[in-house]
């Protein structure tokens, strides 16, 4: 079909979804472009010693981030944007002041448990001044995330992304200063003093203090939301917690050094792939959601159902140059030591599959606002996952830790599948990618070869342009939608995604 004819099907939520998608594209880029600059600059002016107390110090805030975040932004895509789509403002105000209300509580007991997990450690840092310190980095935090969670609400997509990179840039940067100033004993001066910078940032451009006109919600009617965010919140700790502890688990399972080090590295380079393809994700969802109340099930599935393909074609066309080109750059960067990491890395790519593939479904159910399925598949997931890596004989690169994760992750899309085609009809438009998957089976066969960087650089273009020819050749993505996405970026005036998408 043309593009013409297709033009009124995806209007008007059209704009909104690839403005959306391309500023967290980009912001997420920015985001892990500086990680990988302060993970190279920040350890050689630190050295090893100091470097790994302010590791030590960050993750005490980090996990108590992560514990608090009561699965906020899900519960505005599945209430607050429905009421809002629906006419009810003054019932959407209300939710958004109780949530708010309810992540500060919150983030107070956090900052308390944070400053006794520092006390109670022997080091460098724990002492009670840096125990206040570590505290009102929390809290600081903690207020940072309603005006987060008011620029995502409001779809002001570029902003939230932009006080992204901000985060990413002031926090190690205060900390840095402090410590060329000071010493060791400066980090908690720099943390809090860059986390109260973004907050104030955070504060003068989502101006939270609109809500206090606002009434509270009833706690009768709060409840069930709240009940819902918990579940969430607790899914996604799961989640994360089964790509992150992966090499905690493999010291318990008495594996080498070197194969943490492979395992770590592989977890962490792809997850920057997945966290752009989340981030794109999550940027649009809140559309979604309006567009579902507004008009019901038929848009959404044929929005949703283009994310997933391309983000599964991304995925796809990665896995398959991993095949061709890992045994020859991983020793080129990281050294001839790290060659056995090459398997690893390809394995990696290939757990984001299933992973990619079920948080698209288990997302798209959650606009039913059902998470008990969620929960109960995350929980799978990781006892899954753990029970995988003590079940299989230890490698000694590693690799059955990413075999027990791709097989865990598969446990995990299969139970999304039985959700997701629960509430929409099977489509076999699928199948069209076999061809694309056939391809990837050609890359594997060609790799890894006894040639050179070069040869197999020629090889792996060759082989992404066949397979690009081969994804739109048998459908996997169309034309039309590729030219119909072009015509909504380079259309004047509608570009600017902070003004918030039609809902």
């Amino acid at each position: 079909m043309t593009a013409e004819k297709h033009r009124d099907a995806l209007h008007p939520e059209a704009r909104g979804v690839v403005a959306g998608a391309i500023t967290a594209g980009a912001g997420q880029g920015m985001v892990a472009l500086i990680g990988i600059l302060m993970s190279v600059i920040i350890p050689r002016l630190f050295g090893a010693g100091d470097y790994g107390l302010w590791v030590w110090y960050r993750s005490i805030v980090n996990l108590a981030l992560t514990f608090c975040t009561l699965g906020a932004l899900q519960t505005i895509v599945c209430h607050y944007i429905p009421m809002k789509a629906a006419g009810h403002d003054d019932q959407a105000a209300s939710l958004l002041k109780s949530l708010a209300a309810v992540r500060l509580t919150a983030f107070l007991v956090a900052a308390l448990v944070s400053s006794v997990m520092l006390l109670v450690a022997d080091t460098a840092l724990s002492r009670p001044i840096n125990a206040a310190m570590i505290a009102t980095s929390v809290f600081v935090r903690g207020l940072l995330s309603v005006p987060m969670m008011i620029l995502y609400s409001e779809r002001r997509i570029r902003a939230m992304l932009s006080m992204q990179v901000l985060l990413s840039l002031i926090v190690p940067g205060s900390v840095a200063t402090a410590y060329v100033l000071g010493d060791v004993r400066s980090i908690p001066i720099g943390c809090v003093l860059g986390d109260t910078i973004c907050t104030a940032v955070g504060l003068w451009v989502a101006r939270p203090w609109r809500l206090l006109g606002a009434n509270w919600m009833r706690f009768k009617e709060l409840r069930p939301i709240m009940l819902f965010g918990a579940s969430i919140g607790v899914s996604s700790i799961m989640t994360s917690l089964f790509m992150s502890t992966a090499p905690y688990f493999m010291s318990l399972r008495q594996y080498s050094a070197e194969s943490l080090a492979y395992v770590g590295i592989s977890i962490r380079m792809t997850s920057f792939l997945i966290g752009a393809l989340v981030s794109v994700s999550a940027a649009v969802i809140p559309t979604f959601s309006a567009v579902l109340e507004r008009d019901g099930v038929d848009r959404v599935v044929r929005w949703h159902g283009l994310l997933s393909r391309f983000g599964f074609a991304l995925i796809l066309c990665v896995l398959g140059n991993a095949f061709l080109l890992a045994d020859k750059l991983v020793p080129l960067v990281w050294g001839s030591a790290f060659r056995p990491m090459s398997a690893v890395m390809i394995y990696s790519v290939a757990a984001l599959i299933p992973l990619w593939l079920g948080s698209q479904m288990i997302r798209y159910v959650l606009f039913f606002k059902r998470s008990t399925g969620y929960l109960l598949s995350s929980l799978l997931q990781l006892l899954l996952f753990v029970g995988l890596l003590f079940a299989l004989t230890e490698d000694s690169a590693g690799q059955n830790t990413m075999l027990a994760m791709i097989l865990a992750g598969t446990a995990f899309m299969l139970c999304a599948a039985v959700m997701y085609f629960r509430r929409t009809r099977l489509s076999w438009n699928w199948l069209r990618f076999v061809p694309a998957v056939f391809m990837v089976g050609v890359a594997h066969s060609l790799g890894p070869r006894s040639v050179g960087l070069i040869q197999s650089a020629v090889t792996a273009i060759l082989w992404t342009t066949v397979f690009v020819l081969v994804v739109f050749g048998f459908g996997g993505a169309r034309v039309y939608e590729i030219r119909d996405i072009l015509g909504l970026v380079t259309l004047r005036g509608d570009r600017n995604a902070d003004k918030g998408f039609p809902a």
